[in-house]
């Protein structure tokens, strides 16, 4: 059942398939690393394949899949990278699959991996260049390897430093007897402690035997690394300010006894022989497709969503999704400039960030929709207020910094146009939308990414902000499956740009929720809005709308929608009386759209229900059958024309009634007869035509409505018309009055 030898494989890193393993220990910890807020939570555990364990962690991106995960679970490993701390291999896991939840009791009788003789570079000491060449049991040669984490806190300072401020509790506890390997210390410590038990003469007589067989010919000349390292244990049992003292004699010390430039040369040195040796080896690269291919000879590729401030040298691959416009700052130093643009693969995205002469040299350079190598750069904690990616880090590129298009067919297959993490319209309403919102319901503080359909798109508009810049918006309605819609205001350069219509699916990425009007979306000036998104959810929202689902949505914004630029219908869901009280078509800066379930009236019939119109142009043309038809508007002439349907008639529900017009679509809908057929009926029968008209009064329908100030006689009214008609749903009708009885119920809390 777990695979043979698994745990050496993936501590070797002699196979890249997936390990069927046992989690024989499943515990969370604190981590005692400098991690972001909230970040500082992680998932220790102990594999088994059954005749070995070993100590495994997993990668902070899984923590959610961990909640369910207990002791004796069977899981395959699909991606994994082995990563070395303080002379210990620890598994981090990237990737896997729970085979089996619960299998009840322990598989085999596992023993510590180390029993298995093939990790002696582990156990080696490492703090310093070993003779000799590669480390035997270590990956090997060939492989791929990235930079080590940072030694444990307080483990083997670097000369020169400042002492450390306090001791870290190691977090590697653990009561299990198979978890020995949490509390497990590296050998030289495991020395250092037992020499602490002999006298001082003895100790240091000790430690000079053992040195002359390691030491490089600079270090004779001052402290051995491991007696260093020896000193450092020495100090974990002393008082802080103790070790402050002896630590500073020490460095005055060294300080006086060589020249300066040797001083210089021994500490570049030192802080050489303290990056670690050896690098970790990558498997099951993005989405677990196998090994992780080198891209140079110093950095490895790795996943976005692996990336962390602990590796000096790496490499990421993915598509530009969003690039920011360059923009100029000024702060103590003088002006400068910078841009970001985020970058994503299969398994997340990032912001990159670049100033200066960096910022002036790439910003040609990325476009979006390219495919992109970038290497080496910053990493540092992600500013969430103004970073909308999933990572929890940023990557500022610097002079040293790499960013080379690439053309990678499989790459190209296989990295999506943009990484969104989707969330259900309706899920807004339940979410506090004041600012700095805190708890439960508070928004994601990175915003929140929205699939909809478009149902309304409103004008760009500049105006002055209080600040004195000058902003353009653009507002539009979205709405999505869950019945629900919400205003999107999008900003800066895309809102003059942006060309969705009614019918498009669009999606908003970090878009801020806030409470105006009720609830409402706002996008980021960088333009993280995108038209015709390649998304999973794309196809099933527009099949949604394409069947009607639009004409029953519920508004959690209460303007009554963003803005009719072209037709269509639907809008949020109101009552005649609500459109009236409030006010919609009085704005003369828009229309407003919305939608109501009403039932026809009447018809009204006084006069004709069409026009001769043109049948090239759709123009009222002039003339009789007696004579050719003609058209002033296109010069069309012709024996017949086409009668088309203009209209009014009156639509009322419980709260009030409202004269509408109409035109040929809606009305061809509503009489069920083309306006060529229902003009030879009048002709033919008067009676028989007044008859039509009332059998297709008193049906009920959802009709989507536009509403506009005009003027007439230079008098300003409303004008409402009826811009779209479908017969009612009644299964949707239930689930949307459903969903009106939860929105108001969570109002009511």
């Amino acid at each position: 059942m777990l695979t043979e030898n698994g745990v050496l494989d993936m501590r070797n890193g002699t196979s890249a398939r997936g390990q069927v393993v046992q989690l024989i220990d499943v515990r969370r910890v604190q981590s005692a690393t400098v991690a972001p807020a909230g970040g500082n939570e992680r998932y220790r555990l102990v594999i088994s394949d059954g005749k070995f364990f070993q100590q495994a962690m997993v990668a902070t991106s899984l923590h959610a899949q961990m909640q369910d995960v207990r002791p004796n679970a069977v899981m395959s490993v699909d991606a994994w990278t082995p990563n070395q701390v303080s002379g210990r291999i620890i598994i981090v896991i990237m990737g896997f699959t729970v085979l089996d939840a619960d299998y009840g009791s322990r598989i085999g009788n596992p023993q510590p991996v180390e029993a298995a003789g093939d990790s002696a570079a582990a156990r080696a000491p490492t703090g310093g260049p070993q003779p000799g060449g590669p480390q035997p049991g270590g990956p090997q040669p060939g492989a791929v390897y990235a930079q080590q984490p940072a030694p444990l806190a307080g483990y083997a300072p670097q000369p020169h430093a400042a002492p450390p401020a306090q001791q870290q509790p190691q977090p590697w506890q653990n009561g299990s007897g198979y978890g020995g390997a949490y509390n497990q210390q590296p050998p030289q410590l495991v020395q250092y402690a037992q020499a602490q038990q002999q006298p001082p003469a003895q100790q240091q007589q000790q430690w000079a035997q053992q040195q002359p067989q390691l030491q490089q010919p600079w270090q004779q000349q001052q402290q051995p690394q491991l007696q260093q390292q020896y000193a450092q244990a020495q100090m974990q049992q002393q008082p802080v300010q103790q070790q402050q003292q002896q630590w500073a004699q020490q460095q005055q010390q060294q300080q006086m006894q060589q020249p300066p430039a040797q001083h210089w040369q021994q500490q570049q040195q030192m802080q050489q022989m303290h990056q670690p040796q050896q690098q970790q080896q990558l498997f099951g690269g993005a989405g677990g497709h196998g090994a992780v291919a080198r891209s140079s000879e110093d950095a490895i590729t790795m996943p976005i969503s692996a990336i962390n401030p602990y590796q000096n040298r790496w490499a990421i691959k993915g598509r530009v999704t969003q690039k920011g416009a360059k923009k100029t700052y000024t702060n103590a130093r003088g002006e400068g400039n910078l841009f970001s643009f985020t970058l994503c693969d299969a398994d997340g995205d990032i912001r990159l960030t670049c100033f200066n002469e960096v910022a002036l040299r790439l910003h040609a350079a990325v476009n979006v929709g390219e495919l992109l190598l970038v290497k080496n750069g910053q990493v540092k904690a992600a500013n969430e207020k103004f970073n909308n990616t999933s990572s929890r880090y940023e990557v500022t590129l610097g002079p040293s910094s790499e960013v080379v298009p690439i053309s990678d067919p499989h790459a190209a297959s296989s990295i999506p146009a943009g990484h969104w993490l989707i969330v259900p319209i309706a899920a807004l309403a339940a979410m506090d939308g004041a600012e700095g919102a805190t708890g439960a319901n508070a928004p994601p503080s990175r915003g929140v990414d929205v699939l909809g359909v478009l149902l309304s798109v409103g004008e760009s508009s500049t105006f002055t902000s209080k600040a004195g810049k000058e902003l353009t918006k653009r507002v539009v309605e979205i709405a999505d499956d869950s019945n629900h819609s919400i205003e999107l205001t999008i900003w800066g350069e895309l809102a003059t740009t942006f060309a969705g219509g009614p019918g498009d699916v669009v999606v908003a990425k970090g878009a801020r929720l806030s409470a105006w009007n009720g609830k409402s979306l706002s996008s980021s000036f960088d333009g993280d809005v995108f038209l015709h998104p390649q998304h999973e959810k794309a196809p099933r929202v527009k099949a949604w709308y394409d069947g009607g689902g639009a004409s029953s949505v519920i508004a959690l914004s209460s303007s009554g929608g963003g803005a009719g630029g072209g037709g269509g219908g639907g809008g949020a869901r109101r009552t005649i009386g609500d459109a009236l009280a409030a006010g919609l078509g009085a704005s003369k800066e828009r229309p407003d759209l919305w939608s109501v379930q009403a039932t026809v009236l009447l018809i009204k019939s006084s006069r004709e229900l069409w026009y001769t119109s043109c049948p090239k142009c759709k123009k009222k043309v002039s003339g009789d059958d007696a004579q050719l038809w003609s058209c002033e508007a296109c010069g069309w002439q012709g024996p017949e024309c086409v009668r088309r349907y203009i209209g009014r008639f009156q639509i009322s529900d419980a709260d009030a009634s409202l004269w509408v017009n109409a035109y040929d679509e809606v009305l061809t809908e509503l009489l069920a007869m083309s306006a060529d057929d229902l003009c030879r009926l009048k002709d033919v029968d008067e009676r028989a035509y007044e008859a039509h008209l009332k059998e297709h009064s008193f049906d009920t329908f959802v009709f989507g409505m536009r509403s506009v100030l005009d003027e007439w006689n230079n008098e300003a009214r409303v004008k409402h018309g009826a811009v779209s008609m479908k017969r009612i749903n009644f299964e949707m009708e239930a689930r949307a009055m459903l969903e009106t009885i939860k929105l108001e119920a969570i109002k009511l809390r």
